[in-house]
């Protein structure tokens, strides 16, 4: 959903300024066929009452209500991750990292999105 306004942006010959911190990046590039600038991590929120929010690298889910880390290599398949995998524990902790970065009370976005 965060995508949507810089693409409407983009798509309508609109500038978004300076002064407007946004979370996403404009997909018009891949509406068109052409690369975009690729994710290295997506964010999802419901909101606090519907679980909270989790950060996914392709790989590894994690929420962020209770830290819980899930495996994803083997989708649509996932599983709640081995805590003594080196690989998930790695993912996890730049996941928790980056959901740090992203919560209310933090500045956004939580890492540059170039815009085109």
């Amino acid at each position: 959903m965060v995508d949507l306004f810089p693409t409407f942006c983009e798509l309508s010959g609109t500038t978004i300024p300076d002064s407007i911190a946004i979370d996403g990046r404009s997909i018009a590039a891949q509406i068109h066929g052409k690369p975009g600038i690729p994710r290295a991590w997506v964010h999802h929120a419901l909101g606090e009452s519907k679980g909270g929010a989790s950060v996914f690298d392709g790989e590894w889910p994690i929420l962020d209500r209770n830290r819980e880390r899930w495996d994803a290599r083997q989708l649509p398949e996932e599983s709640v991750a081995d805590r003594s995998d080196w690989e998930a524990s790695k993912a996890a902790d730049n996941l928790e990292r980056i959901l740090e970065t992203i919560t209310p009370k933090s500045a956004r976005p939580p890492l540059p999105f170039p815009h085109p």
